[in-house]
């Protein structure tokens, strides 16, 4: 199989994945349940067998109300390796999440800002390690902190303006 070269595409209107290894764990990771079963209305997934490998290319996809995006590869040896950009809406993360995210913008706050979590959290998920041994990392996503940062020069900024103005 390691001289397979050729590329497809699957388009279905509904897909359900239950139990997969990799999706429990951004679960547990998450402090959300539903992605131990996710049943996805539409995908439309294009790929390539390419090096022992069957590659992914960026595919969006909606669950509920959380949209997302995933690519990567599953190796013919098994190996896996796969990026998934999750936007989720901040009630749908458990109390644990949110007390982090709430935890990161209170010492973000403590800088003299005043933001509060917003809406959406954009989420990082890398999926390494094998098929049967899935290795699930995740992260707030560098758009996120990237946007923290900017609001934060910002605001920072405007406030040292406004100070210099009254002097």
């Amino acid at each position: 199989y390691s001289t397979l070269n050729g590329e497809g595409s699957l388009w279905t209107s509904k897909i359900i994945i239950e139990g997969l290894n990799s999706l429990v764990q951004i679960g547990d990771a998450l402090d959300y349940d539903k992605f131990k079963k996710l049943e996805i209305d539409k995908i439309m997934a294009e790929f390539k067998f390419e090096a022992g490998k069957m590659i992914v290319n960026p595919t969006d996809f909606k669950y509920e109300n959380i949209d997302g995006n995933i690519a990567g590869f599953t190796a013919y040896d098994q190996s896996i390796e796969y990026k998934m950009d999750l936007q989720i809406p901040k009630e749908e993360l458990g109390s644990e999440a949110n007390k982090m995210i709430g935890d990161l913008m209170s010492g973000i706050n403590v800088l003299g800002t005043n933001f509060s979590v917003p809406d959406i959290i954009h989420v990082d998920v890398i999926i390494g390690g094998t098929l049967s041994k899935p290795i699930v990392k995740t992260k707030l996503s560098d758009s996120f902190a990237n946007s923290i940062i900017d609001k934060t020069k910002d605001e920072i900024s405007a406030t040292t303006r406004e100070e210099a103005q009254k002097i």
